[in-house]
């Protein structure tokens, strides 16, 4: 996926310096996204191609609709019983997986940043660094409850933010939110999914900031630092494979620091062998 070359992208080199540059967002309604990469912020279903042979008249929407409502008879045996509506559903999709028209976001810009760095992604190009998006939503740009209960989100005619129901613990403690896509119609009758244009941020009221990464503060660092505010897999995610990630972030060393104690308890046997 190509990048994004941002005009009024920040850079922080710490937590508290990340911590004090969101300020400016603490007032009002404020969302964040963490990426490993700049990569264009768009759906995942925007970032898809679909099988030729399965295209309906040529028409994304009628492909996604055909999934969603795939997803809506066969996760039945596993959706509880309260989860009835279309939001509710697509929620419960993209939770899961399912290529949907929503984004992630979250009110918690400390859980944007550990999913900026979860991964411990390799850069080997200046252009490349974890970052994350803090904007500020305006009421024109919230879906209101009466929205929701009048319309699909498949109605909505403007990219706009909502907070959906808790139909898992994970949105929760992922304190999330989501951005709703729709399809736009290009002038020569192309679909495609609305995405934020790059030239917009400052309309938008958006910041992207890049998480520096040097030989002292590596990601690892950054996830140690995160861990002791207390954000890791298992207050993200909140089961079993996350608590036990989190109880090793907790008592063995980084991957760098692994790497020491391995050759040095080696030195350690091989001279104990080699003292006899």
């Amino acid at each position: 996926m190509k990048q994004i070359v941002y005009s009024n992208l920040v850079e922080v080199n710490d937590i508290s310096e990340y911590i004090k540059g969101l300020k400016t967002y603490w007032d009002g309604t404020s969302l964040y996204r963490g990426q490993d990469r700049g990569y264009t912020l768009r759906p995942k279903i925007s970032r898809q191609l679909f099988r030729p042979n399965l295209m309906l008249e040529n028409s994304i929407e009628g492909n996604e609709i055909r999934m969603f409502e795939d997803f809506k008879k066969k996760s039945i045996p596993f959706t509880p019983a309260y989860i009835k509506s279309d939001w509710e559903i697509l929620t419960l999709a993209q939770h899961h997986g399912l290529a949907t028209r929503l984004l992630d976001w979250t009110t918690n810009p400390l859980a944007a940043l550990f999913f900026a760095v979860e991964k411990e992604t390799i850069y080997t190009d200046v252009t490349d660094f974890p970052i994350v998006f803090a904007i500020k939503i305006e009421k024109e740009n919230l879906i209101t409850t009466d929205t929701i209960q009048t319309k699909t989100p498949f109605e909505i005619s403007k990219i706009a933010f909502f907070q959906p129901s808790t139909v898992t613990p994970r949105i929760r403690s992922q304190e999330g939110w989501f951005s709703i896509h729709p399809i736009y119609h290009s002038k020569d009758n192309s679909e495609g999914f609305a995405e934020f244009s790059h030239q917009n941020l400052q309309t938008l009221k958006m910041t992207p900031i890049k998480i520096k990464l040097t030989s002292k503060k590596s990601i690892s660092s950054w996830k140690y630092d995160l861990n002791r505010l207390g954000i890791n897999g298992s207050t993200i995610y909140t089961d079993l494979d996350s608590l036990c990630a989190s109880i090793h972030l907790d008592n063995f060393s980084s991957k760098a620091e692994d790497e020491i104690v391995r050759i040095t308890w080696s030195e350690k046997i091989r001279h104990a062998f080699n003292s006899d």
